[in-house]
């Protein structure tokens, strides 16, 4: 029997570290601490995991929410109304990416709100023969305010790799060359073998995006 069958999702709302409820560090601690068989402490160790990386993203989708606000605000201004316009989607980035499933629906979800944040962009631009998508409708957008060396390249650069993660993988795809050598230039080895680290990295990724977008003029 695995520990982790025993709880409902509401449940893991009941390890948040908030006002006088027991951190998790300190609960992680005392399981180590236990006479509880290594079987059973590795249960809980990875159920503890798990929830530390839900805070740990917590934490960061805030920033990144607030983020987008300001670039909503921007693009406004500047007669684009749909970019950045709705965070509906944020909130599934939350969810456990404790193995290979769980990360296939993060990059899945991660792509589709990349996807809305820009697809607006090809209203507003003329995208050389030979490109599709978004993400180039985006950056053409960005050479044509700002000239193309007029932004930091990390911005298309980083929602390039998540799409690579994404189109290039099982089960879009058999995990392709081009998809190891992306997670191994992440500084991941193959085969994965922490999940929710390189889930983790993706949102950075994102993040790192958009908050240079939002410092570019």
């Amino acid at each position: 029997m695995n520990l982790r069958d025993l709880f409902e999702d509401n449940d893991f709302e009941e390890l948040a570290i908030e006002h006088s409820r027991i951190g998790l560090k300190v609960l992680e601690r005392a399981i180590v601490k236990s006479e509880l068989s290594d079987t059973i402490k590795k249960q809980l160790q990875d159920i503890l995991n798990s929830q530390l990386q839900r805070e740990k993203v917590r934490a960061f989708l805030e920033k990144i929410v607030e983020t987008r606000r300001f670039l909503n605000l921007r693009f406004k201004a500047d007669g684009i109304d749909s970019a950045y316009s709705s965070n509906e989607k944020i909130v599934y980035l939350l969810k456990p990416c404790n193995d290979e499933a769980d990360f296939n629906n993060l990059i899945m979800v991660l792509s589709g709100i990349i996807d809305a944040d820009l697809m607006c962009f090809k209203e507003h631009v003329v995208l050389p023969k030979g490109k599709t998508g978004s993400i180039s409708a985006f950056e053409e957008y960005l050479n044509n305010t700002l000239g193309e060396g007029g932004y930091n390249q990390v911005i298309i650069k980083n929602l390039r790799d998540i799409l690579v993660l994404r189109s290039k993988k099982f089960p879009t795809h058999v995990d392709s060359t081009d998809w190891i050598k992306k997670v191994k230039s992440l500084g991941f080895v193959y085969p994965i073998n922490d999940w929710q680290s390189l889930g983790f990295k993706c949102i950075e990724l994102y993040f790192e995006s958009i908050a240079n977008t939002l410092v570019t003029q």
